[in-house]
């Protein structure tokens, strides 16, 4: 594994977090710190009108932005 890699230090705390060793997660996090490593954002995805939309979380610049933070509220309550 090559540690200056964000991904494959992610992978490894998410395998620790999996299994429930949380020394090893914290461990992972710390050495991510210590290389000055940061995770990667992550696209997510909606479907509105019939077409799926991508986006990043708190990514106010995205052009529907209001109206997927209005969905993603609306499902959040149907789910909960």
């Amino acid at each position: 594994m090559e540690p200056v890699d964000a991904g494959n230090n992610m992978q490894l705390a998410h395998c620790f977090a999996s299994t429930a060793k949380w020394d090893g997660f914290g461990e992972s996090w710390v050495q991510m710190r210590s290389l000055g490593l940061k995770k990667a954002p992550g696209w997510s995805s909606i479907e509105m009108q019939g077409t799926i939309t991508p986006f990043f979380h708190h990514h106010s610049s995205h052009p529907q932005y209001a109206n997927i933070i209005s969905l993603l509220g609306k499902l959040t309550i149907d789910i909960t």
